[in-house]
C-alpha cells in the first residue's frame, strides 16, 4: 500500500504509507535534482500503480533518469520492468547482482557501480557515492550517500519493524525494534561493524543529517547513537552477549528480555502483558521488559516458559524454539523443562511452520505470475482493459474523498479489418506487428508526458489516463499523435488512427461509474470514425450515450461471427436469432436499435420478419438491413415497399456494412 510522500530533506522525498501502522513498511525515496530524478529502492509489485501516481505528482512533467536498486527481493525486482515501461532510466546496481535481473527477461540500461568507481555524477555536477555492504543482507548489497543533502540511503541497515510506526524514528522504542530486526536479518557483527566504522567516518568528515532505510522509520536524531548500536550489536540470530562481569541473574534477565523482544515481532504489547498479569514475573508496561522477579536466574528462566505454555500453548513456544536452543548452546544454560516435555511436538510444529513458509512463498510467486497474465496484454505488455476498469473504479470511489480530475484519450487503428482482408491468414501477424510498433510509439509519448497507457480489448485500441492536464493540451497531444502515426513509414502500411476524448469535468452532475465513462469514450471514438476516420472527437451529449443493440438474424455462424466481431469493436451490444420466429420474439423482448437479417431463413423469411415489424407501432421505426445471396428485381422492389433501409448482396464488404451501421446508429 502506497498513499503518501513527504520531503524529508531538501529535494529528498520519502514515498510509502502512513496508514500501515502495525505492518512492515517498504520505503522508497526520490532525489529531485534539476534535470535528474533518481529513485532509490522500489516498491513491491503489488503497490505499483499507487507508486506511479505518487511519482507523477512529485516530478510533474519530468522523468526518472536513474533507479538505484539496493534491494533484490523478488517482489521489488518484479516492479523494475513495470517502472521501465514509463521511464527510460538507467538502473544502478552491483555487477554481482546481474544474475538476479537476467531471470526477469527484459532489456535495461545498466550502470554497474563497481565499473564506475562507486560514484554517479549527475548532470548538475552533484555526486552520489556507493558503499559496498557485503552480506548485509545480500552478497551484492550496497548503500548510497548523497553529500549534497547529507542523506544516507541505508537499504536494510537501520531498518526496523516498530510496533507502532512513525515516519521519523523516536529515541527509545525504535532502537529496540531496530536491534531485533538486525539480530534476525543481519548475519553477524563481523560484517556490520566495519560498515558502521565507515559510516561514522562519513559522518565525521562530510556530515549525515538523515538515515533513510528501506523498512521502518527515517532517522534524523541521535544518529551516532543508532550507528554505534549496530556497530556493537552481536547480530546473527537474535542474541546479545551476556557480559562476563555481570551477575548470573542479570544474565538470565537479558536472555528472557530477548525472548520477549522476539514475541514483540509477532504479537502486540497487550497480548504479551496479559500472559504475565497474575504471574510472579512483573513486566514494565512501556517496553515489555522484566521489571521484577523474586527468585534466582534459573527459576526465572523456568517460570518464563512455563507461564507462556500455560497461557498460550505449544504454538507460542515454537516461535522461540530455535532461539532457546541457540542460548543453550552458546551460554550453557539449562533447557527449560517444558521444552524437554514438548520437544518432539515443538520440532513437529517448527517443521510445519517451515513447510508452510515455503508453500506461502511459492503461492506468492505463482500469484504474481497469474496476476500478470490476467492484467497484462501479451503483445504490448501494457496493463489491459480488465486492469483499467478496476483502476477507474478505484479512482471514482476515492473521488468522494479527494477531488481527482482526469481525462481519458482512446486511440484506435482505423485499418485493422482492411489489413486482415488484404493479407488473409497473414493479416493477424501483420496486425500484431503494427500494434507492437504503435505501442512502442505511444509508450515513448506516455513517458514524456507522464501519462498512463493501457491496451484495450479491441485489437488496435490504446487508452491514455491523463491526470493534472487540461483538455486543450490533450487535444493538441492527440493531434500530434494522429499526425505522427499517419506520417511514419515504420508500419510499412498506410496507417491512421481515430481518437475519442472524455474529461471527468463533464460528469459533474452525473452518477458516474467506470462503465459509463468508457461507454462515452468508445462512443466518441465511434463518432470520430464515422466522420471518415483519422479524426478526433471530444464532444457529445453524455445523457444521450446509451449502448446500441443490434440484432443479427442469420443461420450461418460464419456470417454471424464476422458481423458480430466487427460491430463489437464499436461497442455495440450484439444479439442474434437463427430463424424468423425467434427474430420476432427477440424484437418484442429486447427492442433492438437495428436489425440485420438474412433473407433466406427458416420459419418466416427476412422480408416477412420486416413485414411483421411494420404491423407493430413500437417496432416499425427500427432500421432494417437485408442481406442475401439472392438479390433480384423482385426482392429489391419488395424490400423497398417494406421500407428496408439497405439491401446488401452476399458476399459483401464488411467495411461497407460497418459504415452503414455507423451512419444509422451514430449519426
Amino acid at each position: 500500500m502506497i498513499d503518501s510522500f513527504k520531503e524529508i530533506q531538501p529535494g529528498i522525498f520519502w514515498i510509502g504509507s502512513e496508514n500501515l501502522k502495525f505492518e512492515l513498511h517498504h520505503n522508497s525515496y526520490l532525489i529531485a535534482d534539476k534535470n535528474d530524478y533518481i529513485l532509490v529502492d522500489l516498491c513491491p509489485v503489488s503497490d505499483f500503480q499507487e507508486f506511479l501516481q505518487i511519482i507523477s505528482q512529485i516530478i510533474h512533467k519530468g522523468t526518472i533518469t536513474h533507479i538505484i536498486l539496493q534491494n533484490f527481493s523478488p517482489s521489488i525486482c518484479f516492479t523494475l520492468p513495470l517502472i521501465l515501461q514509463h521511464f527510460s532510466a538507467s538502473v544502478i546496481f552491483h555487477k554481482r547482482a546481474e544474475m538476479w535481473l537476467k531471470s526477469l527477461d527484459f532489456k535495461l540500461a545498466k550502470y554497474f557501480i563497481d565499473d564506475n568507481n562507486f560514484k554517479l555524477k549527475l548532470s548538475s555536477g552533484r555526486e552520489l557515492n556507493f558503499i559496498e555492504t557485503p552480506y548485509l543482507p545480500y552478497f551484492e548489497s550496497f548503500i548510497t550517500y548523497d553529500k549534497n543533502s547529507q542523506t544516507l540511503f541505508s537499504s536494510f541497515l537501520f531498518s526496523a519493524r516498530p510496533l507502532k510506526w512513525k515516519l521519523y524514528a523516536d529515541k527509545v522504542f525504535y532502537k529496540e525494534s531496530m536491534k531485533s530486526f538486525h539480530e534476525l536479518y543481519i548475519p553477524g557483527n563481523k560484517f556490520s561493524s566495519p560498515v558502521m566504522e565507515m559510516i561514522l567516518k562519513i559522518k565525521d568528515n562530510h556530515g549525515i543529517k538523515c538515515i533513510a532505510s528501506s523498512h521502518g522509520s527515517v532517522i534524523t536524531e541521535d544518529l551516532e547513537v543508532f550507528i554505534n548500536i549496530i556497530k556493537n550489536l552481536d547480530c546473527g540470530i537474535a542474541i546479545n552477549p551476556i557480559i562476563n562481569d555481570i551477575t548470573r541473574k542479570e544474565g538470565y534477565f537479558s536472555l528472557c528480555n530477548q525472548i520477549l523482544e522476539k514475541y514483540l515481532l509477532h504479537f502486540s504489547k497487550s497480548e504479551i502483558l496479559e500472559i504475565f498479569e497474575s504471574s510472579s514475573i512483573e513486566l514494565d508496561i512501556l517496553n515489555v521488559k522484566i521489571k521484577k522477579f523474586n527468585g534466582s536466574g534459573e527459576e526465572l528462566w523456568e517460570k518464563l516458559f512455563s507461564t507462556i505454555y500455560t497461557k498460550k500453548g505449544s504454538r507460542w513456544l515454537s516461535i522461540v524454539f530455535e532461539l532457546v536452543l541457540l542460548f543453550i548452546k552458546k551460554f550453557h544454560v539449562s533447557k527449560p523443562s517444558v521444552f524437554n516435555d514438548k520437544e518432539q511436538e515443538l520440532i513437529k510444529i517448527d517443521e510445519e511452520n517451515r513447510r508452510l513458509k515455503v508453500e506461502i512463498q511459492t503461492l506468492e510467486v505463482n500469484l504474481e505470475k497469474t496476476t500478470e497474465n490476467i492484467t497484462k496484454d501479451k503483445v504490448t505488455k501494457l496493463f489491459n482493459e480488465f486492469f483499467l476498469r478496476d483502476f477507474l473504479k478505484n479512482i471514482i470511489y476515492h473521488e468522494t474523498e479527494h477531488e481527482t480530475k482526469y481525462i481519458l484519450l482512446i486511440i484506435e487503428i482505423d485499418e485493422v479489418w482492411k489489413i486482415k482482408r488484404k493479407y488473409g491468414k497473414q493479416g493477424d501477424e501483420k496486425i500484431i506487428k503494427i500494434i507492437q510498433i504503435l505501442g512502442d510509439i505511444l509508450k515513448i509519448e506516455a513517458t514524456e508526458k507522464s501519462y498512463q497507457l493501457f491496451k484495450m480489448s479491441s485489437e488496435g485500441a490504446f487508452l491514455f489516463y491523463i491526470q493534472n492536464d487540461n483538455i486543450d493540451n490533450v487535444i493538441y497531444f492527440s493531434e500530434k499523435v494522429r499526425n505522427d502515426v499517419s506520417g511514419t513509414a515504420r508500419f510499412q502500411e498506410n496507417i491512421t488512427v481515430s481518437c475519442g476524448i472524455v474529461s471527468s469535468d463533464e460528469f459533474v452532475n452525473e452518477n458516474i461509474n467506470e462503465n459509463l465513462l468508457l461507454l462515452v469514450t468508445f462512443t466518441r471514438l465511434g463518432i470520430a470514425k464515422s466522420k471518415g476516420r483519422n479524426q478526433i472527437c471530444y464532444t457529445s451529449e453524455i445523457q444521450k450515450v446509451v449502448k446500441k443493440t443490434v440484432l443479427i438474424v442469420e443461420n450461418d455462424s460464419i456470417y454471424v461471427n464476422l458481423i458480430k466481431s466487427s460491430l463489437e469493436q464499436l461497442d455495440f451490444n450484439i444479439i442474434s436469432a437463427e430463424d424468423g420466429f425467434m427474430a420476432i420474439k427477440t424484437i418484442e423482448k429486447d427492442k433492438p436499435d437495428l436489425v440485420i437479417s438474412e433473407l433466406m431463413i427458416a420459419k418466416d423469411n427476412g422480408l416477412t420478419v420486416r413485414e411483421r415489424m411494420l404491423q407493430v407501432s413500437t417496432n416499425q421505426n427500427i432500421p432494417f438491413i437485408l442481406i442475401s445471396h439472392l438479390k433480384d428485381d423482385e426482392t429489391v422492389m419488395r424490400a423497398y415497399n417494406l421500407k428496408v433501409n439497405h439491401f446488401l448482396k452476399k458476399p459483401f464488404l464488411v467495411s461497407e456494412l460497418v459504415g452503414i451501421v455507423k451512419n444509422i446508429l451514430l449519426r
